[in-house]
């Protein structure tokens, strides 16, 4: 009998081991919360700034397909303006925009918030003159974004003439080395030379180059990249 109720004890024990052992290996999905990994999702609640160079110089007075570069610019400017999120701050500098001025550039919005009116009113405003002194302007720019918080962009609107000292494309990779991308949208004709030099503005600043009929993708650009 002691042999008997020995076996049963043994049953016993070995049943309640496999269960305990079942539930131990129970599926994960089944009895566990699935965490969501905030790093694997987009987080666009970080500030994103954004200071617009125009140039509005002399040579924005030609025309690409009868129309005045300035004015293109300007039809590009309003869209890219209105596309841009409320959360982002933005400001606008220009280039040229006093006669006879070899050198200059002008912060004329300040880089805030909730100030689209404001840009637009000015966007409506300006007409080109003086020189186009680019190199200056982005580094001044770089200079307006660098006390910022989170992402920093500078979007170079122009044709292309330099009349400035400063290599742009030498300022645009210390710019970036600054954490500052730079892009550039090209409003002019369309010239091999002044291409590639507007592209490797863009290339060695970490951003994009667009020609006016990509100025659509400027803003989706500017918000994916990190």
């Amino acid at each position: 009998m002691r042999i008997k109720h020995n076996m049963i004890l043994l049953v016993i024990i070995a049943c309640l081991l496999i269960a305990i052992v079942g539930i131990t290996n129970w599926p994960a999905d089944r009895t566990q919360e699935v965490n969501v990994n905030n790093e694997q999702t987009p987080n666009f609640s970080e500030a994103n700034n954004i200071e617009i160079i125009w140039d509005v110089s002399d040579s924005m007075w030609g025309k690409v397909d009868n129309e005045r570069k300035y004015l293109r610019a300007k039809k590009a400017l309003v869209d890219i303006i209105n596309s841009i999120p409320t959360n982002v701050n933005i400001g606008l500098r220009t280039i040229g925009n006093q006669k006879g001025s070899n050198g200059s550039t002008k912060l004329v919005v300040n880089i805030t918030k909730n100030n689209k009116q404001n840009l637009l009113d000015n966007i409506e405003s300006l007409r080109p003159t003086g020189k186009s002194p680019i190199g200056k302007a982005m580094l001044e720019a770089s200079d307006d974004l660098s006390n910022l918080e989170g992402n920093k962009h500078i979007l170079l609107v122009t044709d292309g003439k330099d009349t400035g000292k400063v290599m742009p494309s030498k300022l645009a990779n210390q710019i970036y080395d600054k954490g500052i991308r730079v892009h550039v949208l090209q409003v002019g004709s369309n010239e091999n030379v002044i291409n590639l030099k507007l592209q490797s503005i863009a290339q060695l600043g970490g951003g994009k180059y667009f020609t006016y009929s990509e100025k659509d993708k400027v803003v989706p650009t500017m918000n994916l990249i990190e």
